[in-house]
């Protein structure tokens, strides 16, 4: 049976989605402080922003596949811990986009205007702002050149 890596599987999507992909995956989950459990899915605590721990656990699970959706999104938290909330939310899903990249994975990744800190609605008309944002922030990126993952992927989920 392929192998589906489920990054936020404490989350709410995560973990539905987990339940749902086990008629047809042998699935794998990560969370890091909220743990919990689903029958017959694998989950991992893993620190998603270690770099190295992301790259261990992909080299144990060895997935087919990864949906990531993983994320800070309390709007409080995103707000006064900037830099955090930057690096679990731009700073890992440039890393997982690497890794499967590197690997030829599909991956699936969402996200919303709260995870990226803009103000402006995903919509056909706004994306340009919102990746011109992400662009501006560009420049503090210790991943850059796996930025124009987070573009494509951005633009791929607002059309």
């Amino acid at each position: 049976m392929k192998k589906l890596l489920v990054t936020g599987a404490s989350g709410f999507l995560g973990w539905n989605l987990c339940q749902l992909a086990q008629a047809s995956w042998e699935v794998h989950g990560t969370y890091f402080t909220h743990q919990v459990t689903i029958p017959g899915a694998a989950l991992h605590q893993t620190d998603l922003t270690d770099f190295a721990a992301l790259d261990r656990l992909f080299k144990q699970v060895d997935p087919d596949a990864v949906i990531h959706t993983a994320a800070a999104s309390k709007p409080n938290f995103c707000q006064t811990n900037r830099e955090a909330a930057y690096a679990i939310n731009v700073g890992v899903a440039v890393n997982v986009a690497r890794l499967c990249g590197e690997r030829d994975i599909p991956c699936a990744f969402t996200s919303t205007d709260l995870c990226l800190m803009v103000k402006t609605r995903f919509t056909k008309k706004t994306i340009p702002s919102v990746q011109l944002t992400i662009m501006a922030n560009k420049k503090r990126s210790p991943n850059r050149k796996w930025q124009k993952y987070i573009l494509k992927w951005l633009y791929a989920v607002c059309l």
